[in-house]
């Protein structure tokens, strides 16, 4: 069942799906079942301008600017 949440656009980063695994075992230790787990895997996004990734005219952009502003950075 790994394959399925793999295929995923979301787990393309290395460090969200190492959070996803360790998630899952956190759920597992409460005692849910995989195939609840693998249900709800559908239903996982990202926050806007996290990882945010498109190409135009053969340029990559990546948006990372969630929370970047002067006050939140201080």
């Amino acid at each position: 069942r790994a394959y399925q949440f793999i295929e995923r656009g979301i787990f393309e980063q290395k460090h969200i799906l190492h959070n996803f695994l360790a998630a899952s075992v956190a759920a597992r230790q409460m005692k849910l079942e995989w195939d609840e787990i693998n249900s709800r895997i559908p239903y996982l996004a990202l926050p806007k301008m996290r990882f945010e990734c498109w190409q135009k005219q053969g340029i990559t952009y990546i948006n990372d600017a969630y929370n970047a502003n002067p006050e939140s950075m201080r």
